[in-house]
C-alpha cells in the first residue's frame, strides 16, 4: 500500500497549490477542494487536510500528464 504525503491547514494546502491560506480557506470553506476534509466537521475546533497527490491531480494537470509520482 503507498502512503501518501498530507496536507494539513490552509496554509500547507494553499503551498501546494499556489495560493495565500486565506485564498485557501475561501476555497475549502466553498467546497472546491476535491480532495480536501476536515477532521472533525460538526466540531468548530477541526482542521482542514488534503493529500498531496489529490491536490496535484486538481491543480496541476500538467504534473499527471508526466506520472513520474514526482514530489512537489
Amino acid at each position: 500500500m503507498k502512503h501518501d504525503r498530507v496536507a494539513w491547514g490552509a496554509k500547507a494546502i494553499g503551498e501546494v497549490i499556489g495560493r495565500t491560506a486565506r485564498q485557501t480557506h475561501w476555497l475549502l470553506e466553498q467546497g472546491s477542494i476535491k480532495a480536501a476534509r476536515k477532521t472533525s466537521p460538526e466540531k468548530k475546533k477541526s482542521r482542514w487536510f488534503a493529500s498531496v497527490a489529490g491536490l496535484r491531480r486538481q491543480f496541476c494537470p500538467e504534473d499527471n500528464a508526466e506520472g513520474d509520482g514526482a514530489e512537489v
